[in-house]
């Protein structure tokens, strides 16, 4: 809970201040921050100073400061990769982040528990200091934003954007009725791989490892399914299949065939998250990528404890299949309310901020030349054609 708290306080200041600082420089205090939270927390721990409350402080910070530096990385990648390969750079680092945090770290983490109870919070702060290493060479500088305004007019500006945007607006109902949905079942998750599948501890983390394979096949489908189906019909599918997963895992007799249920809901996930933050990257102007990100990032993470909360109460009132049951039914209900208006909002892919700015640039000149007190044939010369709109979109970046 910790580590959820932070998004609900400080996601829209933090992606507003990605917005106004160069995002490289930031990327590279947050990970230093990071290194010094852990650094002072193993000091603690080896002068046998540790406490809950030095416990829950270490977690709100490092939770602030991680919140902060997915906001400033997901606002960052457009300026790394082109547009057609943001599915498969989205893909690829969730399935990194997500494999060796809950693969990799926790059995090195456990490893490393066993040589003594402060290493395996040192060597965390040391993998920060070679992130930074990292992002020094990878990410090229961000220039900040010249504006006059304050960061409460910068916020309540990236807001009114979000609110005025019907397609994002769209896409982050869905996404966070995805997340409350998954939360229903990861929630009770734990107790029926105990009680109904009468598996030991050893055996649980096992299910858990061998569903984890569907991250990488998940991310390797991405790309494809995302050009082929588009991301509007790539979302719906992906929410059609994760609900009936669910309901296979409330069928699954054997940890087989939880595993399989689990593998696919993994394998959709990928797929979705992919495919939602590359289309909310497309669709998001540059100067707003921060405080657009910090929007998604407050919705999806305030859904979990929430969901978590009602998969406890469906469960300990209609039992734990149940849980699995109700969320699989709400999502198809949730993709059949939104899925069709998302489509069509979307087109598969939705529309380019910069194919609005040429019309406006187009509509400017045009009625400048319209307005003019010129004859009919000064007016044919002064009217730009293509050839004379394309310097202006050039040299807008366009």
């Amino acid at each position: 809970m910790a580590t959820y708290v932070p998004a609900l306080f400080v996601a829209l200041p933090v992606g507003t201040l990605a917005d106004r600082l160069d995002r490289r420089r930031l990327m590279l205090s947050l990970e230093a921050t990071r290194f010094l939270i852990l650094v002072v927390f193993t000091a603690i721990l080896i002068l046998h100073r540790g406490s809950l409350a030095a416990i829950y402080a270490a977690a709100f910070a490092l939770g602030t400061s991680s919140m902060a530096f997915d906001v400033a990385s997901g606002a960052v990648l457009p300026t790394i990769v082109g547009e057609d390969n943001l599915v498969r750079a989205n893909a690829h680092l969730l399935n990194a982040e997500t494999t060796s945090e809950n693969l990799v770290g926790q059995a090195i983490g456990g490893a490393a528990l066993a040589a003594g109870r402060a290493v395996p919070f040192a060597a965390d702060a040391a993998s920060f200091v070679v992130s930074a290493l990292l992002l020094r060479r990878a990410v090229p500088p961000n220039p900040p934003s010249q504006g006059e305004s304050s960061v409460w007019q910068d916020l309540r500006s990236g807001l009114g954007w979000f609110i005025r945007t019907p397609s994002l607006r769209m896409l982050a109902l869905l996404i966070a009725s995805f997340a409350f949905c998954q939360s229903m079942v990861f929630g009770v998750l734990v107790l029926y791989g105990r009680k109904v599948l009468h598996l030991s501890p050893g055996g649980y983390g096992l299910m858990m490892a061998l569903s984890s394979v569907g991250l990488i096949v998940g991310a390797s489908l991405a790309p494809r399914l995302n050009a082929w189906l588009g991301t509007g019909w790539t979302l719906s599918a992906v929410g059609v299949v994760a609900a009936g997963a669910y309901a296979l895992l409330a069928s699954a007799g054997s940890a087989p065939m939880a595993v399989l249920a689990l593998f696919i809901e993994t394998a959709s996930v990928i797929i979705g998250s992919s495919a939602y933050r590359s289309v909310r990257q497309r669709l998001t102007p540059p100067e707003l990528q921060g405080r657009i990100a910090s929007v998604f990032l407050c919705l999806t993470l305030s859904c979990p404890p929430a969901g978590a909360l009602v998969g406890g109460l469906v469960g300990g009132a209609g039992g734990l299949k149940s849980t699995f049951l109700v969320a699989g039914a709400l999502q198809l209900v949730v993709v059949a309310g939104i899925g069709p208006s998302l489509i069509r909002a979307l087109r598969d892919g939705g529309p380019r901020p910069q194919i609005a700015v040429r019309a406006r640039i187009v509509a400017m000149l045009s009625d400048a030349s319209d307005d003019s007190d010129l004859g009919a044939s000064s007016r044919a010369a002064a009217m730009p054609g293509p050839q004379d709109v394309r310097p202006a979109e050039r040299a807008l970046g366009l």
